[in-house]
């Protein structure tokens, strides 16, 4: 284990496993601890032909997974505890991050785990959720920069990665293709399970009061 000073803060580096690295930041300036996850794998590593699943999961893994439902998951646990949980998918990675006070820091991190290893992906919440990807596709499509990348991306040579489509809509998200759902649990195993692993973790108590 690593200690050094990073902005006069102590600051732990340990590798958890192969492929999994945890920072752990000490900061005393307030009682909320803060957590930022992120997964080496994002729209650039989805299938070709259901283009926005990356998008798409991101948003699954939030609606019940094996041990909490929707209304028990960490959403909703962490907007009961006047905290902070947003998460973003990227081209070469997918982001999930929260800010909570201490006293219910371990509660919060069994629901992240559990919805990110156990996501139920039920058709339910499959077909309410390309909704929602097909409105949030129809902002996408006024804002200039992607505007701008849609008209380069014709001149891009064959399979670059900024030809990839971020979004997901109706038409590419083909939930009712019986293949679907194979092609998108495959991916939450590539994507989220077998992916190099970066966590950040700010305390306000040193790391080992925390360790075990």
């Amino acid at each position: 284990m690593l200690y050094t000073e990073l902005e006069s803060l102590p600051l732990w580096q340990i590798n958890l496993t192969e492929g999994c690295h945890l920072t752990v930041i000490q900061s005393t300036s307030n009682q909320q601890a803060a957590l930022a996850l992120s997964f080496a794998a994002g729209s650039h590593h989805e299938p070709p032909e259901y283009l926005g699943m990356a998008h798409f999961l991101e948003h699954l893994v939030f609606r019940g997974s094996q041990n909490y439902s929707s209304s028990n998951g960490l959403m909703a646990f962490i907007q009961q505890h006047a905290g902070q949980v947003n998460a973003q998918t990227q081209g070469q990675q997918t982001n999930f991050h929260f800010q909570v006070d201490v006293t219910v820091l371990l509660e919060a991190l069994k629901r992240l785990v559990d919805m990110l290893v156990a996501p139920l992906l039920a058709p339910a919440a499959l077909s309410s959720e390309r909704e929602v990807l097909e409105e949030e596709f129809a902002l996408y499509c006024r804002a200039p920069q992607v505007l701008m990348d849609a008209a380069l991306a014709p001149c891009l040579a064959t399979e670059h990665p900024l030809q990839y489509f971020y979004a997901g809509n109706r038409d590419s998200l083909a939930i009712e293709d019986p293949k679907f759902i194979g092609a998108l649990k495959d991916f939450h195993r590539r994507a989220y399970l077998r992916s190099e692993l970066n966590i950040v973790l700010v305390l306000p108590q040193p790391w080992p009061h925390w360790r075990a």
